[in-house]
């Protein structure tokens, strides 16, 4: 994603955010803090179908939402976002893996663990763990792998689609902590 897309992106984001939590505050009438909001706002934005961003824009711009310090006018009621000047984000360990780089890890990873399997019941023995998931990115890649890989084994076809396998390999081999 070129660096213009990006910032376009992000101010998208950021503008969507801040129209949504204003409107929250003033539903909520001012009864929960500006943290809360912020939070109960971000998942609805990230959890929209009506967002025109893919994942991976998403994501990229998750990496500088958290610097973004929420806060509430207390004159006008309205809510504010503002960039943190700290590299609270750096000590944190907090960023974004673009996808380019999340392909060739599972690429020298990944795939020649799955290369050694024989069968789709095999491949849904193998279990992925990404102990600082973040957004997600690694963790859905690799599924979608997964689920490529037990599609193309599944000789037997034990699997109705291929988002039944996806669901199943979710359920049974991807980890993730944050």
């Amino acid at each position: 994603m070129t660096r213009e897309r990006r910032k376009s992106v992000c101010s998208a984001l950021h503008e969507r955010i801040r129209r949504m939590a204003t409107e929250e505050i003033t539903r909520s009438l001012g009864a929960d803090n500006a943290e809360t909001i912020y939070m109960r706002t971000l998942w609805k934005v990230m959890n929209s179908h009506e967002v025109p961003f893919d994942r991976e824009m998403i994501s990229s711009c998750l990496e500088t939402m958290l610097e973004w310090i929420p806060a509430i006018d207390p004159e006008s009621g309205e809510f504010h976002l503002t960039e943190n000047p700290s590299d609270q984000r750096k000590r944190n360990g907090s960023y974004y893996t673009p996808r380019p780089m999340i392909e060739r890890l599972l690429d020298y990873t990944l795939e020649p663990l799955l290369d050694s399997k024989n069968s789709s019941l095999e491949v849904l023995n193998v279990r992925v763990c990404d102990p600082s998931c973040g957004a997600g990115d690694f963790l859905i890649a690799s599924a979608e792998r997964i689920a490529k890989r037990v599609e193309k084994l599944d000789t037997n076809h034990n699997f109705t689609s291929y988002e039944d396998i996806l669901t199943i390999v979710i359920l049974r081999c991807i980890y993730g902590v944050d």
